[in-house]
């Protein structure tokens, strides 16, 4: 494939942390997705011609989508005159570099994405309405192809029209320009939410799907900060920038399937064993069973930090104290007055809950 060969150009500058940090967040986001939809045969690589290349196979692929992956504080949405608008460290606008892709890999390039924290205007999901309904722009909103064939091509005068159309025509038809469902001020917590949802069924705690979680960011993170130069053989780029799709099938299958209900029974006998009478046992259960439901709501991102922040303090005093873990009142006090110092008083849990959490430490 010539994207292989092709050389790669040039970024514009370091990036800053906030953005590279979503970027990197929206690219995992984006394989749980796909992972739930059941599409598991894709290879990403992590700023390759683009912010993320996807092609179509893992091992033999034949056509690839690019992907920028952008946020704005400044805008409220998107315009056609936001996304063509160029400045003096850049060479083209954010549409010009996706009509790049077409143009330098018409062969190869099936579609190109732009993909934001904020919203788009009333023209780009015109555009998007057509073409994603299979229409032609060109042909039921001719003033709208028209408006945008012209910023594009006053960054690509050097083609002659006939080339530039040719391209243009394939560009209109594959380009998609949308929200991608993270908002700049809490990506993190949405793609912890869904992640969790993902292993919901598995056999596995908090602190332990948040480390798995970190993980895999902490993979993508470092294969879009490697840095390569064409000719590339396929092998090696897949090796040193590659994220396979085949990643969330494998720590799925890592993690035993143990249903639920078996591990309540356990805890339950935990429990008993330590000193609990059996209608106590069963109030812990009953909470920690409401306690996860709660977890398991994607949009809950504030009862998430709490409990990983509780759980994190729970872990300190309970090695800290780990003589006195029969004085169940102590190791509770100072649990609390831990937490006191972290977080705001009104925000903590109720008591009973922190004890559930303490014994769901302990057995795990």
């Amino acid at each position: 494939m010539e994207i292989f060969t092709h050389e790669l150009r040039e970024k514009a500058g370091s990036e800053s942390y906030n953005r590279f940090e979503y970027q990197v967040h929206w690219i995992v986001y984006h394989m749980i997705n796909e992972y739930k939809s059941g599409k598991n045969d894709y290879l990403i690589i992590c700023e390759f011609h683009d912010d993320m290349a996807k092609f179509d196979c893992r091992d033999n692929p034949s056509c690839v989508e690019f992907f920028q992956v952008k946020t704005s504080s400044r805008y409220k949405n998107w315009s056609i005159s936001k996304l063509s608008n160029k400045t003096k460290k850049k060479q083209h606008s954010f549409l010009g570099f996706l009509f790049m892709n077409f143009l330098n890999f018409d062969k190869e390039c099936s579609q190109c994405h732009f993909v934001s924290n904020i919203d788009i205007d009333e023209d780009i999901r015109k555009w998007q309405a057509i073409i994603e309904d299979g229409g032609m722009l060109k042909d039921e909103a001719p003033n709208l192809y028209q408006s945008i064939r012209q910023v594009i091509k006053d960054e690509y005068l050097i083609l002659s029209d006939k080339k530039f159309d040719e391209v243009y025509d394939i560009f209109i038809q594959n380009t998609y320009v949308y929200f991608g469902q993270l908002p700049l001020g809490s990506y993190e917590k949405v793609v912890m939410g869904e992640f969790f949802d993902l292993l919901k069924d598995k056999d596995i705690y908090t602190s332990n799907c948040n480390k798995i979680l970190n993980d895999l960011i902490q993979d993508v993170r470092k294969k879009s900060k490697k840095t390569i130069n064409t000719p590339i053989s396929f092998t090696r780029l897949k090796k040193v920038k590659g994220v396979n799709s085949s990643i969330l099938d494998n720590i799925k299958n890592s993690i035993s399937i143990r249903k639920r209900d078996e591990i309540y029974r356990d805890l339950e006998d935990y429990l008993l064993y330590v000193g609990n009478d059996r209608p106590r046992a069963k109030l812990i259960i009953r909470t920690l069973k409401k306690h996860h439901e709660k977890l398991l709501d994607v949009s809950n991102y504030l009862y998430k930090d709490l409990t990983l922040e509780t759980n994190k303090v729970i872990d300190a005093v309970t090695i800290k104290f780990n003589e006195r873990l029969e004085d169940r009142n102590f190791i509770i006090q100072k649990i609390k007055e831990e937490l006191e110092m972290k977080i705001e008083k009104e925000e903590t849990f109720e008591d009973f809950l922190l004890e559930v959490l303490f014994y769901e430490r302990l057995f795990e």
